[in-house]
């Protein structure tokens, strides 16, 4: 009768499966995460945050009325956001980005990116513009 290497197989995969979790857990830990941010009583919540380079923002309007969601600069600019609507931009470059409602021009938030620069040709990491 042949001797079975069942128990050197699983010796194999219990010394292998805490490395290829960790890889995982390393590679995972540097995307970045989709944030939210809520308009409700005519602020931005949170009104500042820091966010990693790659990070998608979404702002949803909780109030029942319209605001927008302008970049200062005009870098991102949302159309008017009815109850319930959203806008979603895609941090691409470090830097802080501050923005405000056109309706309502005292509703200001800003966001600081962080991170190397994503470039747009399959998501090509660049070092950071100084």
């Amino acid at each position: 009768m042949k001797k079975k290497n069942g128990p050197a197989l699983t010796r194999g995969f219990t010394r292998a499966l805490p490395l290829a979790l960790g890889l995982v857990f390393l590679i995972g830990s540097t995307w970045a995460k989709d944030q939210q941010i809520e308009i409700k009583n005519h602020l931005f919540i949170p009104a500042k945050m820091t966010v990693k380079v790659g990070t998608t923002v979404t702002w949803t309007n909780e109030d029942e009325d319209p605001h927008t969601v302008m970049e200062k600069d005009g870098k991102f600019r949302s159309g008017a956001l009815d109850t319930k609507d959203t806008y979603s931009f895609q941090f691409t470059r470090p830097g802080t980005y501050a923005y405000f409602c056109t309706m309502h021009p005292m509703m200001v938030g800003s966001i600081k990116v962080v991170g190397r620069k994503i470039s747009h040709r399959q998501n090509e990491v660049l070092s950071p513009v100084k």
